[in-house]
């Protein structure tokens, strides 16, 4: 989660593939296997195995930038990553709100980040995820918000995904939450750039949430990083961005530091024929009061209050999600939205002001 920076920032440097340690993988077990309370300190540096009967999770420490996630059996076509460091308790509460959407058809890939709560969460996932539904990286060194989304979306792109829904171990989900990342799937047009399951742009606390109108979803010049979709073109259209040199003049001034969603939205921001999809209806919110880019009072002032949607659709019936043209909404709903596209329009002027051109592909 990120407070408010004057202007869209970029991410830094790429982890160099000789700063990402080597292979280990554990067999992740539910409380009830024989093995379950195994004591962390017994588990070696290089690799070790809990063996049973139950189905496995593959914790991996990366061996090179992006390699193949080990999956066992099909890849999946569409999946979900999670990042986390060390707030289990909020973990679990998200994975809760995961499952009651139904994940049938969906695969997990959670990254850790290294802290002395790793068997925790491994003991968390087991309790709560189908087996084989889910994998766990763990990175041997602190990758951070401008890394660790990232790196995670891309290697499940890479293990054959088709749609991926990036998440935070500190987000609630609504319970159709999947349904509408379907949805865009389904229905993409190639002008759209991604879902996002909060309507609202990064760094606001001006989060928009309607649901009375809980089929609606609009285009958008906006972009916010509380639950985005992507397709594998999406991804393939927008993933050069992250290069350490892609954004020089932010570079330069050091602000590239503040995360992979920001150079997402500068993305957006500069291609004047892409667009974002947002509901009207919040599915995603954010509960953690503390963060690397979130404080106590930014949390309160952007999510406490801010209502998630419960509507369920009839499992017989297509949700019937409609995009609608802001113009046709309510004056009250299209007035916020259109306070958001200011703001989007004054850090586009900063942008180009300072000279700042999209990447090019390599």
């Amino acid at each position: 989660m990120h407070s408010s920076p004057q202007l869209p920032k970029a991410p830094g440097s790429m982890i160099s593939p000789m700063s990402l340690g080597a292979v280990q993988t554990y067999r992740a077990r539910s409380k009830a296997s024989p093995c379950a309370n195994t004591p962390t300190k017994t588990r070696p540096d290089v690799c070790h195995r809990i063996t049973g009967t139950h189905a496995t999770t593959t914790v991996t420490h990366l061996a090179k930038s992006h390699p193949t996630m080990p999956i066992t059996g099909t890849p999946p076509r569409s999946s979900i990553t999670i990042t986390a460091m060390n707030r289990p308790r909020l973990f679990g509460e998200m994975l809760q709100s995961l499952v009651a959407c139904g994940l049938e058809g969906w695969h997990v890939f959670i990254a850790l980040e290294p802290s002395p709560q790793q068997a925790d969460f491994t003991e968390i996932a087991a309790s709560l995820l189908p087996p084989e539904s889910y994998t766990i990286t763990v990175n041997p060194n602190r990758l951070g918000v401008r890394e660790n989304p990232r790196q995670a979306i891309t290697r499940a792109f890479r293990a054959g995904s088709e749609l991926n829904l990036c998440l935070e171990e500190d987000f609630r989900l609504a319970p159709d939450a999947l349904l509408m990342a379907k949805w865009y799937q389904e229905n993409h047009k190639p002008h759209w750039m991604g879902l996002n399951l909060l309507a609202g742009l990064c760094g606001s606390a001006g989060n928009l949430s309607a649901p009375a109108l809980p089929k609606v979803l609009f285009e958008t010049r906006c972009f916010n990083s509380i639950g985005v979709a992507f397709t594998r073109s999406d991804w393939d259209r927008v993933s050069h961005c992250f290069r350490p040199r892609s954004w020089r003049f932010l570079r330069r001034r050091n602000l590239f530091d503040e995360g992979w969603d920001w150079a997402l939205f500068a993305y957006l921001l500069l291609s004047e024929d892409l667009r974002m999809v947002q509901p009207l209806a919040a599915r995603c919110t954010h509960t953690g009061t503390h963060g690397t880019h979130c404080t106590p009072d930014f949390q309160a002032r952007a999510f406490d209050r801010l209502p998630l949607s419960d509507w369920t659709p009839d499992s017989a019936t297509p949700p019937g999600y409609e995009l609608t043209d802001i113009d046709a909404l309510p004056y009250e709903i299209s007035a916020h939205i259109y306070s958001q596209l200011t703001i989007a329009r004054l850090q586009t002027k900063a942008l180009r002001k300072q000279r700042v051109r999209i990447p090019a592909k390599p």
